[in-house]
């Protein structure tokens, strides 16, 4: 499920203590048509949307908590596990599987600089 903004969101404190992080932006434009109801005149103007994926970490919010929660999206502690087992083996594909994890890893860790900026 997407959350919707009409701002831009990095992340909020919640009431029960966590910190919820907004992620993979996606912005959403539309054209809006209104008819004025006594002149009957239409006006469009376009409205903005920002559409994000979230996740919630405990406060207080920092760079490590944050880039692991977001791994943990697509990658369990025991994937990571396989995957690095595979690659100190040298199994077969493993070169590409721990590629696949390492370039995921550097854009989590970039989300987390996007949403600890102020």
């Amino acid at each position: 499920m997407k959350y919707q903004f009409s701002q831009p969101q990095r992340k909020a404190a919640l009431n029960n203590g966590k910190i919820r992080c907004f992620y993979n932006e996606e912005i959403k434009r539309e054209l809006v048509k209104t008819t004025n109801p006594e002149t009957e005149e239409v006006t469009t103007e376009e409205v903005v949307n920002y559409l994000y994926d979230v996740v919630d970490i405990a406060a207080p919010a920092e760079k490590g908590k944050i880039v692991d929660a977001l791994i943990r999206t697509r990658y369990s502690q025991s994937d990571v596990e396989a995957i690095m087992r595979h690659k100190m083996a040298g199994d077969e594909g493993a070169d590409e599987e721990f590629n696949a994890f390492n370039a995921f890893a550097e854009t989590c860790k970039a989300e987390a600089k996007r949403i600890l900026e102020d």
